[in-house]
């Protein structure tokens, strides 16, 4: 979600695991069906980018641990 502004952000991380979950995907004839977990971090004016990627990698493993298809905004 590179150069989206934060309102859109919401909107769109919201829309995703939906889209992603609700497709069938087919392997060697076998239906696969996703989950979805993701962190999402804001970068905060002149932040460092490493930084907000790490924000955003330790929304990640919240989302994680918080169940399947979560998406969780970083601090």
């Amino acid at each position: 979600l590179y150069s989206c502004q934060s309102l859109d952000s919401a909107a769109r991380r919201r829309r995703l695991p939906k889209e992603l979950t609700k497709r069938i995907f087919m392997y060697n004839n076998q239906k696969l069906f996703l989950t979805f977990s993701a962190g999402v971090a804001t970068r905060a004016g002149k932040e460092n980018l490493l930084d907000t990627i790490k924000r955003a990698d330790n929304a990640m493993y919240k989302a994680k641990k918080s169940g399947k298809n979560c998406v969780v905004a970083a601090e």
